[in-house]
């Protein structure tokens, strides 16, 4: 069993970006030189070479389609890349990350917007900052750290209503959560491998306000567990924004269909059973092979 975390077997770098964008050069290749070409891994040729070479001695020995009975993958989203890279597809299941403790649903509308995560670009936070500079006193709240947290101070010197926090306890996180209208999440050139943050808003009754790409496209269900906007455009996000904030009653539908979304597939029993399923499965293919 080998659970599949980020796209290290596809691409060098693992992550599917290079130079601000979404990257898939590597895709379905034996030998995956266009990483070594951009120095893809550390931004080191050598060290790229090094992966690439590992990647397709395991390729053409056949150990990624013979080795391994079952592969996890968090979405359907990367099952269907990890598919075009070759894997077999009747061994790659989809099982997503979980809360081990439910935080329970909110109890209020919420007064400000929230963004959680790495303060960096592929996270969208460029997106996030051009979209408020337009968007005047919807209050902003945002947690994190990164190499743009100089770009975020800035954004609170020119705009009284955008503010950071500290560092949060988990409970804090969750206090956090459980007070915002909505979370914002605004990866756009790079595909998160799941996104455990969108499912603590879930769990609190927050909606999302999410990318249409990728993994964040899955999971977060346009109009009924938060919106989509399209992906690194700030004018598309400020008016979803500004939507959300205008019409608290239609979020707070949302939250509790988020609310339900995390009940059905993100708690630990459920979890559970799903880890007991994909196992099964397994043995059986297993005992099928032996045969």
């Amino acid at each position: 069993m080998q659970s599949l975390h980020n796209a290290r077997l596809i691409c060098p770098a693992a992550t599917f970006y290079r130079e601000g964008n979404v990257c898939e050069d590597c895709l379905g290749r034996v030998v995956p030189w266009p990483g070594v070409v951009h120095a893809c891994y550390r931004n080191s040729h050598l060290q790229t070479a090094v992966v690439a070479g590992m990647l397709a001695g395991h390729r053409i020995l056949g150990t990624w389609r013979e080795q391994v009975d079952a592969y996890i993958v968090f979405t359907e989203f990367f099952r269907q890349k990890f598919i075009s890279a070759g894997l077999p597809s009747k061994k790659i299941f989809v099982k997503p990350h979980f809360l081990v403790t439910d935080p329970g649903m909110k109890q209020t509308t919420g007064d400000y917007a929230l963004f959680l995560g790495r303060l960096a670009a592929e996270k969208g936070v460029p997106t996030l900052l051009k979209a408020w500079r337009s968007l005047g006193h919807v209050p902003l709240r945002i947690r994190g750290q990164g190499p743009m947290e100089s770009d975020v101070e800035q954004l609170t010197r020119e705009n009284p209503s955008v503010s950071t926090l500290p560092y949060l306890s988990r409970k804090e996180c969750f206090d956090l959560i459980k007070g915002a209208r909505f979370l914002v999440w605004p990866s756009g050139g790079y595909y998160e491998s799941f996104g455990l943050v969108a499912i603590e808003a879930f769990a609190c009754g927050t909606p999302v306000i999410a990318s249409r790409t990728g993994a964040m496209k899955e999971i977060v269900a346009d109009n009924w567990s938060g919106l989509h906007f399209t992906p690194d455009d700030p004018n598309d996000l400020a008016s979803k924004v500004w939507w959300a904030w205008c019409h608290p009653k239609e979020m707070e539908a949302m939250g509790r269909a988020a609310r339900a979304e995390y009940r059905a597939k993100y708690t630990g029993e459920k979890n559970y059973q799903l880890l007991m399923e994909i196992y099964c499965q397994a043995r059986r293919a297993t005992a099928r092979k032996a045969a």
